[in-house]
């Protein structure tokens, strides 16, 4: 029963130093004429135009595509093996395999294009 006592005893005598630790004070008057009296710079402005949504959905679709492709193909390897003697499988051609990657591909472009949505382009002005 002591050790449930000791803790909150211990933070409620801890808290007045730690807020004593932040030292709240106010910025001295010489670091504020300092920020207020810089150079500017000889750097171009950029100009947010656009995004890189495109970009994005190239990237997705193309990553996703080869990845559902090549799934695809390990689906077909693993299928082509009867489970029990005369019963049948499913065979697998290149176009099921093709259409499943462009299945893929374009959930990836889609997530591409939300993703690339999220990045702005920036222009020299």
């Amino acid at each position: 029963m002591k050790s449930h006592i000791v803790c909150p005893v211990a933070c409620v005598l801890l808290i007045p130093m730690l807020l004593h630790a932040q030292r709240l004070e106010p910025v001295p008057v010489s670091f504020r004429a300092s920020q207020a009296l810089r150079v500017p710079s000889n750097a171009p402005e950029l100009v947010q135009r656009g995004n890189h949504g495109a970009e994005g959905a190239l990237i997705g679709g193309v990553a996703l595509g080869i990845f559902g492709y090549w799934v695809a193909s390990k689906g077909c390897q693993a299928s082509s093996v009867p489970v029990a003697p005369g019963s049948s499988y499913v065979s697998c051609t290149t176009g099921t395999k093709l259409a499943f990657g462009g299945a893929t591909g374009l959930l990836g472009a889609g997530l591409g294009y939300l993703i690339g949505t999220g990045y702005p382009k920036y222009v020299e002005q």
